[in-house]
């Protein structure tokens, strides 16, 4: 009889963890699993409508964090659920999954998609209220707790408020949903007013202050000699500000911001270079369509695979918040052809090596069958 998992998230919005869960759903044994998904919340702008929800999926429909007939909803729709291993994702999930969990005596794992600080808090600051929950429910419920990336593992066992050993299984993504068009990249290009020979640096992230867009406007400015466009794509509170300050520093024509998309890989295939300036991250899925895109990568250390990116080859790599070091890495990249190339490569490479969705699904799989055998698993 397969075993019984049910994913409990927070909502199905465009977020990392969605697009994870969307992206493992094709490549689960369904003779060894019966996976199933709930989702609390309505997203306003979901990764799947619910008409095309996959079977065993389902939205519980929560208004919001603080509705409390929702939330009777949601416990009744995890009771009557059958099943054999509950695993959260998100921080709202994480609790009512693992209060749940102890009630009736299922195991329980957890895949932490985010640095420690965002679930507890900076270790010389008091938490927040929702932080402090978060701590108490991890130290009382037992069960297993996953990190998405090394660093973010790592940021866990570093963190004072936190005793628990955490595991890491890499993000994965499933390539195939990627479809890239060398027409409709050419044809994109024109429509950003690329000339012949242009690069095209892409940067696919919302515009909110951890994804490190003020560093990454820093950098561009003065970059003399560099025939270079910087396109943006997504969207978010910071984006009018960022507008502003690119039109003071006369950035603002070599700079365009292109808006939310779903399917960003017309951008990736028309790209010459991703650039990902991030301040924080847990293994944002953009950067993995990137290196599967096989696009030579200018990222920052915190984007949760810096040091995988640097072994390989992949691309540069630099501190967080240096907008000097950022500027030198566009630069390079974008002044030499055949490092790109190189680059682009082995990011291809390196994509398959470590971050295809197939390897994360197997990867879960075997922790399922250990705590459904109620047997223990190591730390890799």
């Amino acid at each position: 009889m397969p075993i019984r998992v049910t994913h409990l998230i927070n909502s199905l919005g465009q977020g990392g963890a969605e697009r994870l869960l969307l992206d493992l759903n094709d490549h689960w044994d369904r003779d060894r699993l019966d996976v199933r998904v709930i989702a609390l919340m309505d997203a306003a702008a979901p990764i799947i409508s619910r008409a095309d929800l996959p079977p065993g999926w389902r939205v519980v429909g929560l208004r919001g964090p603080w509705d409390p007939l929702g939330w009777r909803r949601a416990r009744h729709a995890l009771d009557a659920a059958p099943i054999d291993i509950l695993h959260t994702h998100l921080m709202l999930a994480d609790v009512l999954g693992r209060r749940t969990a102890q009630r009736r005596g299922l195991p329980v794992l957890t895949t932490l998609h985010s640095p420690a600080q965002h679930y507890l808090g900076p270790p010389e600051r008091r938490p927040s209220l929702l932080q402090s929950a978060y701590e108490r429910v991890a130290r009382a419920t037992p069960g297993l707790w996953v990190g998405c990336s090394e660093q973010v593992a790592r940021s866990f066992h570093d963190h004072p408020r936190w005793s628990a050993d955490v595991m890491v299984v890499d993000n994965g993504l499933d390539p195939s949903r990627m479809t890239l068009d060398p027409r409709a990249a050419a044809a994109l290009r024109q429509e950003l007013g690329l000339r012949e020979g242009q690069i095209l640096l892409v940067t696919v992230a919302r515009l909110v202050p951890s994804k490190g867009h003020r560093v990454l406007i820093e950098a561009l400015t003065g970059m003399k000699g560099l025939d270079a466009v910087a396109c943006w794509v997504g969207d978010g509170p910071l984006r009018a500000g960022l507008e502003r300050r690119a039109r003071v520093i006369g950035l603002w024509d070599h700079l365009r911001v292109a808006g939310s998309w779903q399917d960003v890989t017309p951008y990736l295939a028309a790209a010459d270079v991703f650039v990902l300036p991030s301040l924080r991250e847990g293994m944002p899925m953009a950067l993995l369509e990137a290196l599967a895109a096989g696009l030579p990568v200018v990222t920052t250390e915190a984007s949760g695979i810096g040091e995988e990116i640097v072994r390989a080859g992949a691309g540069l790599v630099v501190n967080s918040g240096d907008s000097e070091a950022l500027r030198a890495a566009i630069r390079t990249m974008a002044g030499s052809p055949d490092l790109r190339q190189a680059a682009g490569e082995r990011a291809a490479a390196l994509f398959h090596e470590r971050y295809h969705a197939e390897r994360c699904a197997a990867q879960y799989e075997r922790i399922y069958e250990a705590l459904a055998a109620g047997g223990r698993t190591e730390r890799r």
